[in-house]
């Protein structure tokens, strides 16, 4: 017998018919969730990441931007809040609060895979400048919050798990905030060994 080694990058979409708390595509490097009425107008929450082609071991940052929108007009909401989950599996790796004056926070989110702490959530970290106003980080300038742990270090289905908190003011909350699920997937490459016959290796 011989061993043919085959060498490829291997792309994991997870389906929401096989996953029952998906809503959102799952789709690699963007996602909008399906929207909710909100003072009479369609809204929804997008995230996009860049790169938009993640592949684990290929990067050692990636940024995802948030952005509240009218589904209509397709613009953006301003002075917004948000609370932001991400999980794999179920497991939640990390929770914060973002605020975004435009309306699109951008998160700099740094896998690391250095985590023996069990639930994970307790190895990741946040840095950056919190709002006195809104209590939540923010971009100052061009620094970006950061999410610093164990956070696309493995290839699968990601999921973000965001609440709009408070919408066009940032001085009072929504009394009832703004839930959406979007999910992410992020590829890895895999090193498959398959067995091959002689007698098809010599047909060639």
């Amino acid at each position: 017998m011989k061993y043919v080694f085959l060498f490829f990058l291997f792309v994991i979409i997870s389906f929401p018919l096989f996953h029952s708390e998906v809503f959102g595509h799952g789709n690699p490097g963007i996602d909008r969730a399906p929207p909710i009425d909100f003072e009479s107008r369609n809204v929804t929450v997008e995230a996009r990441m860049n790169p938009s082609d993640m592949t684990v071991g290929d990067f050692s940052n990636a940024f995802m931007k948030i952005t509240f929108l009218d589904v209509d007009t397709g613009k953006a909401f301003r002075q917004v809040t948000y609370a932001v989950d991400v999980y794999k599996k179920g497991e939640l790796l990390a929770r914060n609060n973002f605020y975004a004056e435009n309306g699109t926070t951008t998160i700099d989110i740094r896998p690391n895979s250095d985590c023996d702490k069990t639930p994970m959530w307790k190895c990741t970290k946040y840095y950056g400048i919190e709002h006195p106003i809104a209590g939540a980080l923010y971009t100052f300038g061009q620094d970006n919050p950061v999410i610093d742990g164990p956070i696309f270090t493995n290839g699968g289905l990601y999921h973000i798990k965001v609440s709009v908190i408070s919408a066009d003011s940032v001085r009072s909350n929504l009394l009832h905030p703004l839930e959406f699920d979007l999910y992410v997937t992020i590829a890895q490459e895999q090193v498959f060994y398959i067995t091959v016959p002689d007698h098809l290796i010599a047909k060639q």
